[in-house]
Parts: structure tokens; C-alpha cells; sequence
């Protein structure tokens, strides 16, 4: 590899490789449905056995927002109690990342979901996928979901 002035770089990895933990369906106070406070959240993030949060809202990105508005305050550091400002800290060695939920069923059905087309075939999955034995082709799993 080589650096930005175009000398090669020697990497260098003394553990080799390393598993990390990620989440990425993590739900914010600003998810319609979440029971909780936004500093009961941070503290549950800072908490969480994992490298890499997917912060999940539906069709919006503000739960992201806000969690990196706290990060970034100055003033965070003298909000809260202890176990917030402490899980604060820890939140800044994780890597955040913003996750947006569609729902379809209020955007392509009617309320009461009895109508409209049905949208089941977004992606065709490869067909060189590995399948365990005896599991059944995509292509018998896709029949049933089928744009009607």
C-alpha cells in the first residue's frame, strides 16, 4: 500500500483478524412505538456489547441525528448522572450508523392493508447463494410473493 505521498506503507495487523459485533436494528426514542427517554437510550447504547450500532428509524434518520447532537455538545459532559455521562464516553468508541425503516404497508396498502398491489420481488436473490441441504429454491420461496 501506498501513503499519500506515494512511498509504500508497511501494514501491519498484530492480532490478524478480530470479530466485531454489530447491531444494526437498534430503534430511537424517535421510532413511533418506543417506550423509553433518549438519555435511557444512551446509556443502553454506551452499554451494549457491540462495535458498530445501526441506529433504526422509520423513515427518518432523527434518531440518528440526535444521538450525534449529543455526541458532538460540548456540554454533554456536565448533562445527566453518571451512569449517562460514563455511557456517553463509551458511545464515542463505537461506530454509529444512521438506518432508515420503510413500512410498506401504509404507503402501498390502504390502512387496513386489504388493497393495493402487492411488491414482494424487489431483489431476486443470486442463484449461485449456497443453500443448506433439503432447503427449498428460491425460486419456490419467490412463487408465493409475486407482484399481484
Amino acid at each position: 500500500m501506498k501513503d499519500a505521498g506515494g512511498a509504500a506503507e508497511e501494514m501491519s495487523w498484530p492480532k490478524g483478524s478480530k470479530w466485531r459485533k454489530w447491531d444494526m436494528h437498534v430503534h430511537s426514542p424517535a421510532s413511533h412505538g418506543f417506550t423509553g427517554n433518549w438519555n435511557q437510550f444512551i446509556i443502553q447504547l454506551g452499554n451494549a456489547d457491540c462495535d458498530v450500532i445501526g441506529i433504526n428509524d422509520y423513515f427518518s434518520v432523527a434518531g440518528y441525528k440526535e444521538v450525534q447532537r449529543r455526541l458532538n455538545d460540548p456540554g454533554a459532559g456536565a448533562e445527566g448522572n453518571k451512569p449517562y455521562r460514563e455511557a456517553l464516553q463509551r458511545l464515542k468508541t463505537k461506530t454509529l450508523l444512521p438506518v432508515v425503516e420503510c413500512r410498506m404497508n401504509n404507503v402501498v396498502f390502504d390502512k387496513q392493508a386489504k388493497s393495493g398491489p402487492r411488491i414482494g420481488r424487489l431483489f431476486k436473490p443470486c442463484e449461485a447463494a449456497v443453500r443448506p441441504p433439503g432447503s427449498a429454491r428460491t425460486d419456490q420461496v419467490l412463487e408465493d410473493s409475486r407482484i399481484q
